[in-house]
């Protein structure tokens, strides 16, 4: 992760739009470069062990494709991320229910509060 968000800011900004454009998304190569730099700061946060809910590392995720739910800094906004890209590049994913399983598991376990996380249950 951290060397594509490395190497990713240092090309030519057209070489930036193609590849954003290869997701077939409407996203400027400036929005790419902005998720691929939270999805690093996230990876960081996890792989030093600090926690994600009221994190004030996380950077806000900006809003695309008409898409409210990412306009947010919270962990859900970045699990939907995850999910949006991963729907892109491999359909077949099971990262949703691996993510909801681990959620049902632990949640009434560890008596998490999932609002903390950007996630809404009744």
């Amino acid at each position: 992760m951290g060397q594509i968000s490395t190497l990713y800011p240092r090309l030519h900004p057209s070489i930036r739009q193609t590849i954003a454009n290869n997701f077939k998304l409407n996203l400027s190569e400036k929005a790419v470069k902005q998720h691929l730099r939270a999805l690093t700061g996230m990876r960081n946060i996890i792989a030093h062990h600090d926690r994600l809910f009221n994190n004030s590392k996380l950077i806000k995720i900006s809003n695309f494709d008409k898409l409210t739910c990412f306009n947010s800094s919270s962990p859900r906004a970045y699990f939907d991320l995850i999910e949006y890209y991963l729907t892109l590049i491999a359909p077949e994913h099971t990262f949703k229910k691996k993510l909801n399983d681990q959620i049902d598991k632990y949640v009434s376990k560890y008596k998490i509060c999932l609002n903390h996380w950007g996630f809404i249950y009744t």
